[in-house]
């Protein structure tokens, strides 16, 4: 018994060393048996297929060697893709005074990286040009590969080669959920779209987000991606700091008032004190003028101090007729005649009024539409 029990240990040591010494020793290649190793048998599938799989391709269309109804046909292979502008101002490399021929760029995208072969496919589908595979593999490669999906996007319309044409990214047909205009934004071109929301709100008095969000659809829809969603929170910001500024009759409200070359000033402690002072004083005449009117259910902008602060539920438009100023000018006067605007400017097309009635200090902006005097934010939504 002892002898079968000593027989057995020495059998299962002889099996372990034989089993540690296999597993340490590195895997031998060729023949029938393959390694063992996983991550080696990866990274030679990977070298195998490398450059021959991407998620984007791309290739050149041109209209007389396509199908008519090519884009149709793109459609129909349920396939992602961005299709160009017809590229009919492009000039050669060369020489810059002969034309290119009119042509189309095409990147199909796909979900997951896919052969050379799926693209080539496609390409083929809808009379696409590119280099032949088996022929200039390199070439091929340089073509149509495409390494960074968002810079070929903006290859589309040149939006990074100032000394090509700049084509319209509002022309570039997106065939299925690509947001072109959002793949092309840049951090640059969302702060030029900002910097024109803001100076409409300043131009137009908008001072809530709910009428920006009516005259955006009917004037800027281009706006709708920044304005609904990216910086709305920057925008509704903006409409209340307008909406402070009206209320207390202090900031800049058109333009013209910015002077981006004007010496910057510090305030004295006098200067500060005699701003809290105005402002005080333009608060208390306001509550005056909301309490006296609060039996009238009518009231207008407050007379004496011209603050702008208005009355909820107010009467904000006036009607007025062009009187002669006695100066040889000419005025706009209320019907009743107890107020008074005056054009800063003498300029045909300017209709930006101040009130120059006796008490108003004239901060408030008003416009006159067919008669009437009223706020900016009133006329644009006529």
């Amino acid at each position: 018994m002892v002898e079968v029990i000593a027989y057995q240990h020495h059998t299962r040591s002889v099996a372990r060393v034989e089993r540690e010494y296999t597993m340490s020793r590195p895997p031998e290649m060729g023949g029938f048996f393959m390694t063992t190793n996983k991550k080696s048998v990866q990274q030679r599938a990977d070298e195998k297929r490398r450059d021959k799989r991407a998620r984007a391709w791309q290739c050149v269309v041109y209209p007389d060697g396509a199908p008519e109804n090519w884009m149709d046909v793109l459609r129909d292979l349920l396939v992602e893709c961005l299709v160009s502008p017809l590229h009919d101002k492009d000039r050669q490399e060369e020489d810059r005074d002969r034309q290119k021929k009119p042509h189309y760029h095409v990147i199909v995208s796909f979900k997951n990286p896919m052969s050379y072969t799926h693209a080539v496919e496609v390409f083929d589908a809808i009379g696409g040009v590119y280099p032949d595979p088996e022929k200039a593999w390199h070439t091929f490669l340089k073509a149509c590969k495409v390494r960074d999906f968002q810079q070929a996007a903006r290859y589309l319309c040149h939006l990074d080669q100032p000394n090509k044409y700049q084509y319209d990214i509002a022309q570039v047909t997106s065939i299925g959920a690509i947001d072109y205009a959002a793949l092309v934004m840049t951090q640059a071109d969302e702060d030029e779209i900002l910097d024109e929301i803001f100076q409409f709100m300043d131009d137009y008095h908008v001072e809530t987000y709910p009428m920006l969000i009516r005259l955006v659809r009917k004037l800027h829809p281009e706006w709708r991606r920044i304005v609904y969603h990216t910086c709305t929170r920057q925008v509704v910001e903006y409409a209340k700091g307008l909406h402070h500024e009206a209320k207390n009759g202090a900031g800049p409200r058109t333009p013209r008032d910015y002077d981006i070359h004007a010496e910057v000033q510090v305030p004295s402690a006098d200067d500060v004190a005699q701003e809290q002072e105005i402002a005080s004083d333009q608060q208390e005449c306001c509550n005056e003028s909301s309490a006296a009117s609060s039996m009238r259910q009518r009231e207008i902008p407050c007379r004496n101090c011209g603050s702008g602060d208005e009355i909820k539920g107010q009467e904000t438009r006036v009607e007025t007729r062009l009187v002669d100023d006695g100066h040889g000018g000419t005025v706009a006067e209320s019907i009743d005649g107890t107020r008074r605007w005056e054009l800063p400017e003498a300029d045909s097309l300017n209709n930006e009024w101040r009130e120059i009635t006796p008490g108003s200090r004239g901060l408030k902006r008003w416009l006159r539409v067919d008669g009437m005097m009223m706020t900016p934010s009133e006329a644009a939504l006529l």
